[in-house]
């Protein structure tokens, strides 16, 4: 499902704009109307990222985001369970779960992976999980292999500072790819162009995810994720829900003006 909606959106030029939020921030029922108010916002789908202690590949808002979610008392089960709950009200809303694969090898691999697929779960992205490490490219765990046995497509991280051979090597593995923008510029667009050849839906994570950020990329992708935005939000508003459906607002505004020009 997560992986038909880009493609779908893919051809209509217009990317699907994808709320990132960090389950249990700042607390459960609080990230439960988070959630529920960017769905009825008609976001296209949700980027649900599993807190964890040592968020390291993170910028500092997701960072502080994980660990307030820590601090009011998260565990996986209970994340698990948010899903569920927010499925059954949302069952068309496809869910990208990302994650540090630490939190997948200590609840169980094969566990995790049956009870994200019962939750709602349509996709995987392993925050720290790199081609390199994909098997038989010298790494333990098929996690293409495994995913697709739970009935999940698996995103896969393409740097923009790879060589073509390398990215097509990543994007051959992935059912679509989340474009890092290490260079910038003219990389990330002939990363994202190479992506639409190969016909690969491409995600492409915004950083703070203001309307500025939004104009100055060099090229649109099949979805973008909003980055900061929905943490900044949790961390410096009284009202944070409404705050991030504003803010979510403003973006796809300028989105759709984007496209339109």
């Amino acid at each position: 499902m997560f992986v038909s909606t880009l493609t779908q959106r893919a051809a209509t030029k217009l990317p699907a704009l994808i709320p990132t939020i960090t389950l249990g921030d700042p607390d459960l029922a609080t990230c439960k109307e988070l959630m529920t108010a960017l769905a009825q916002c008609h976001a296209p789908a949700l980027e649900l990222r599993l807190p964890f202690s040592d968020p390291c590949a993170d910028s500092v808002a997701l960072q502080s985001s994980s660990h307030r979610a820590l601090g009011a008392g998260f565990k996986i089960v209970q994340g698990l369970d948010l899903i569920a709950q927010f499925k059954a009200q949302f069952p068309q809303l496809p869910l990208l779960l990302s994650l540090y694969v630490n939190n997948a090898l200590a609840y169980g691999l094969e566990r995790f992976l049956t009870e994200a697929k019962a939750a709602g779960v349509d996709a995987l992205l392993f925050t720290d999980v790199s081609y390199a490490m994909i098997a038989p490219h010298n790494g333990p765990f098929n996690f293409k292999a495994l995913a697709a046995q739970h009935g999940l497509s698996l995103v896969l991280l393409a740097p923009d500072n790879q060589s073509r051979s390398q990215l097509q090597s990543i994007l051959s593995e992935s059912a679509a790819s989340m474009v890092l923008p290490i260079h910038g510029g003219a990389a990330t667009a002939a990363t994202l162009r190479l992506c639409a050849q190969l016909q690969v839906p491409s995600i492409l994570p915004l950083s703070a995810g203001t309307p500025e950020e939004l104009t100055a990329l060099p090229e649109l992708p099949s979805a973008l994720t909003t980055g900061d935005l929905i943490a900044h939000c949790v961390a410096t508003s009284n009202n944070p829900v409404s705050a991030a459906v504003t803010a979510y607002q403003a973006l796809c505004t300028t989105l759709c003006g984007r496209k339109a020009a």
